[in-house]
C-alpha cells in the first residue's frame, strides 16, 4: 500500500512508513473496514436481486392462476433471477410448491413469451439486455449533447454572420455577444457539474470554450477587431484556461479540445510576414502546459497529439521560412521542442513517484529522430559535419539520465528503461562516425558494447544482451575485415604489414587490447545476465568467450609473423610453430584450472596442428637452426602437457578409480 501522507510505497510488513515514520496500523484497519462494507454490499445486492426474482415470480403465478380454469394448461416457467452488476449469480431460488394444486396436478412448462406479457398485468415488455441499455445511454447522454453543442456553436455563427449582413448590431456588440454565451456555457456547465451530472456539465463547459475560440477568431479575421498579438493572448488565455479546467475535471477531453484549439490559432490567425520568435514562443508556452499535465496525468492522446501537432507546425514554418540567418533560435526552439516530448510520456512517474504503469513512450522515438534530421541539416549546412556529433551525444546523455532516474524511480518497469538505453546505445553508434574515424570506430563500438552487456546484466534484459553482441560483433568484424587492411596495411600474401612492424604499433595494439578486453569482460557480464532462460545466457557467454580466444590466437599470429617477416625472415614458420604450442600450453593450464573439457580438446588439437605444421612445413621451408628451435621447443612443450594431465589426474579421474589403473 502507499502512505497516506507521501504516498511512499511501504511493504505490508512495515507498520510505519520508512520515510514520514507515519503510524499505518489505523488506515490498514479502515481498509479492511472498506473492503468489509463492500463485500457486505455485494452480498445484499444479490439478496436484493433474488427478491426482486421471487416479487415477480409471484406476480407471474397469480395471474396466471386468476385467468386459467383448473386443469386447461400448464403453468408458467419461473424467470431466472437476474444477478447485479458485477456480482456473480448465485442459485435461483425454487418457488415450485411442495404438494401439487388439486386443481391442475401437471408439470411446469413454459407459456409463449408473448402470453406472458400479456399475462402480467402493469408490466411492460421483458428487460432489454445490458448491453442495450449501456448504448441507449450513451447515444442519449453523450451523442446526443456533443450534437446539440456542434449545433449550438454553429448557430452563434449563422448568428454573427446574419447580424452582420442585416446590420442589426455592430461588430464589437457581435463579439461580445459571442463571449457571453461562451462564458455562460461554462457557467451552466459548472452549475450542472455541481449538481452531481458531471458529463453534462462538461461538454457544456467544451462548448463554451469553442466558442470562445469561435469569438476570438471572428474578432480578428472577420471584423478586424484586434491585432494579431491581441488575438493570440485572448486564444492563449482560452487554452489555458481548457487547461486548467481538465485538469480540475479530470475530463482529458476538454484538455484535446484546448490543444486542438491552441495549435489551431496560428493557422487561423496566420500572417503575410513571418514572426518567428512569436511563434516558437507561442509554441514552447503550448508546450509547457502539456508537459505540466504529463506530471499530473498520463494522457496518451492528448500528448500525441500535440506531438503531431507540434512538429507539423514547426516543419511548416521550417520549409517556408528557415534561412542561415536564424540558425541559433531555431537550434533552441527545435531542441526545446525535442526535450518536451523526450521527457513528457515518464513524467508522471518521475515526478510523483508513483507505481503506475509507463505508457506511450512510442512517441519518443520518431520525436527523437525527427529533432535529430533537422539538426543534421542545419549544422552541416552551417559548419563541419563533426559538430552534429555535440547533438547526438546530448541526446545519448538525456536519454543515459532518464533510464537512471527511471530505474531509481521504478527498477520494475524493465521496458521503457530498456528502451531509453537502447536510444543512448544508438545515438552514441552514429556519434562515433561523426566525432571519431579510422580504427577509433572500432574502439568505442566495442566499449559501447561492454556498456550494453553492463546494462544487461543490470537489468536482467535479453533484447539488451543480444543488442551488446551484435555491437561487439561489428566492432570485431570492421578491426578484422577494414581496419587491418585499410588503415594498417595489412598484406595477407606475406603476412606482414606494408609501412613496417614498428609503423603504427602503438595503435594497433591499443585498438586490439581494447577489443579483447571488452569481449572478455562483456563475457562474464552477458553470461551472469539473466534475461531468458540460464542456458541462453550461459551459451552467449561462451560465444563471446569463444570469439575472444580466437581472436586473440589471430592477432598473435599476425603480429608474431610480421615482426618476423621484418627482423628474422628464416625464422618465421617456426616461430608460428611455437606460438602455437605456447598458445596451446596455456589452454591446457587454463583447462585443468577450470575443470574445462572443452579448453582441454582444443589445446590436444591446436597440438596435433602444431605437430603436423612442424612436419609438413618447417621440415621443408625452415632452416637447420631453426628448424632445431621448432622441433625442441614443441618437444619440451608436449612433455609438459603430459606432465600437467600426471600433475592434475585426480581433477579428471576419482582419487580411487587412478590409484586402482595406476
Amino acid at each position: 500500500m502507499n502512505c497516506f501522507r507521501c504516498r511512499v510505497w511501504v511493504a505490508p510488513s512495515e507498520s510505519r512508513c520508512p520515510q514520514c515514520g507515519l503510524d499505518l496500523a489505523p488506515f490498514r484497519c479502515l481498509e479492511e473496514i472498506r473492503n468489509d462494507l463492500q463485500r457486505t454490499r455485494r452480498e445484499c445486492e444479490v439478496l436484493v436481486g433474488r427478491l426482486n426474482t421471487l416479487q415477480t415470480n409471484v406476480e407471474i403465478l397469480d395471474a396466471w392462476a386468476r385467468r386459467q380454469p383448473a386443469g386447461s394448461a400448464p403453468a408458467p416457467a419461473m424467470p431466472k433471477e437476474t444477478p447485479a452488476a458485477g456480482v456473480p449469480a448465485g442459485p435461483a431460488p425454487d418457488l415450485r410448491p411442495t404438494e401439487p394444486r388439486p386443481a391442475s396436478p401437471v408439470a411446469f412448462s413454459a407459456l409463449p413469451t408473448a402470453d406472458l406479457r400479456v399475462a402480467v398485468p402493469g408490466r411492460g415488455t421483458a428487460p432489454r439486455s445490458l448491453a442495450d441499455s449501456q448504448a441507449e445511454l450513451r447515444l442519449g447522454q453523450r451523442w446526443l449533447l456533443v450534437v446539440g453543442l456542434v449545433i449550438l456553436v454553429l448557430g452563434v455563427g449563422y448568428f454573427l454572420k446574419y447580424s452582420f449582413e442585416q446590420n442589426w448590431i455592430g461588430p464589437a456588440a457581435r463579439v461580445s455577444l459571442a463571449y457571453l454565451v461562451g462564458l455562460l456555457g461554462m457557467a451552466l456547465g459548472e452549475y450542472f457539474r455541481r449538481r452531481k451530472f458531471d458529463l453534462f456539465g462538461q461538454y457544456l463547459v467544451g462548448g463554451g470554450l469553442a466558442v470562445l475560440y469561435f469569438a476570438a477568431y471572428a474578432a480578428f479575421e472577420l471584423y478586424h477587431l484586434i491585432g494579431q498579438p491581441g488575438a493570440f493572448t485572448l486564444m492563449a488565455l482560452v487554452t489555458i484556461l481548457a487547461g486548467g479546467t481538465a485538469l480540475r475535471y479530470d475530463s482529458m477531453g476538454l484538455a484535446v479540445l484546448g490543444l486542438v484549439g491552441g495549435f489551431a490559432t496560428p493557422l487561423v490567425l496566420r500572417a503575410q510576414t513571418d514572426n518567428q520568435i512569436g511563434l516558437m514562443v507561442y509554441m514552447t508556452l503550448l508546450n509547457a502546459g502539456v508537459l505540466g499535465l504529463a506530471a499530473f496525468k498520463q494522457w496518451i492522446v492528448l500528448n500525441s497529439l500535440s506531438f503531431v501537432f507540434t512538429w507539423l507546425l514547426f516543419g511548416a514554418w521550417y520549409a517556408e521560412h528557415y534561412s542561415a540567418g536564424k540558425f541559433w533560435p531555431t537550434t533552441l526552439f527545435l531542441n526545446l521542442f525535442f526535450v518536451t516530448y523526450a521527457v513528457v510520456p515518464y513524467l508522471h512517474v518521475l515526478v510523483r513517484a508513483t507505481k503506475d504503469r509507463v505508457r506511450g513512450y512510442a512517441i519518443t522515438f520518431p520525436n527523437a529522430f525527427i529533432a535529430f534530421g533537422f539538426s543534421y541539416a542545419m549544422i552541416e549546412a552551417r559548419f563541419a559535419q563533426e559538430w552534429v556529433a555535440v547533438v547526438s551525444i546530448a541526446y545519448a546523455l538525456l536519454f543515459l539520465v532518464m533510464a537512471g532516474l527511471l530505474f531509481a524511480r521504478r527498477p520494475n518497469a524493465a521496458q521503457p528503461i530498456v528502451l531509453l538505453v537502447a536510444k543512448c546505445s544508438l545515438f552514441l553508434v552514429i556519434t562515433v562516425p561523426l566525432l571519431a574515424s579510422r580504427h577509433w570506430i572500432s574502439c568505442f563500438w566495442a566499449a559501447q558494447g561492454l556498456a550494453l552487456a553492463w546494462a544487461a546484466m543490470r537489468l536482467s534484459d535479453r533484447r539488451l544482451r543480444t543488442a551488446a553482441i551484435a555491437v561487439l560483433a561489428l566492432a570485431a568484424v570492421k578491426l578484422v575485415g577494414w581496419d587491418l587492411v585499410m588503415v594498417f596495411e595489412w598484406r595477407g600474401d606475406g603476412f606482414y604489414y606494408e609501412p613496417g612492424f614498428a609503423a603504427q604499433a602503438v595503435e594497433r595494439w591499443t585498438t586490439m587490447i581494447v577489443l579483447l578486453g571488452c569481449l572478455y569482460l562483456a563475457a562474464g557480464m552477458v553470461a551472469r545476465a539473466a534475461g531468458g532462460t540460464p542456458r541462453e545466457a550461459s551459451s552467449a557467454g561462451t560465444a563471446l568467450r569463444l570469439a575472444f580466444a580466437l581472436l586473440l590466437f589471430g592477432f598473435l599470429n599476425l603480429e608474431t609473423a610480421a615482426y618476423f617477416h621484418d627482423h628474422v625472415p628464416q625464422a618465421r614458420f617456426a616461430s608460428i610453430s611455437v606460438l602455437w604450442a605456447l598458445f596451446s600450453i596455456a589452454l591446457m593450464a587454463l583447462g585443468f584450472l577450470r575443470k574445462s573439457l572443452v579448453l582441454r580438446v582444443c589445446s590436444l588439437g591446436l597440438f596435433a596442428l602444431t605437430v603436423i605444421k612442424v612436419f609438413l612445413r618447417d621440415m621443408v621451408h625452415v632452416s637447420t637452426p631453426y628448424r632445431i628451435l621448432s622441433f625442441v621447443g614443441l618437444g619440451l612443450m608436449l612433455i609438459g602437457a603430459s606432465y600437467l594431465y600426471h600433475r592434475y589426474k585426480t581433477r579428471l579421474i576419482p582419487p580411487a578409480a587412478s590409484s586402482e589403473g595406476g
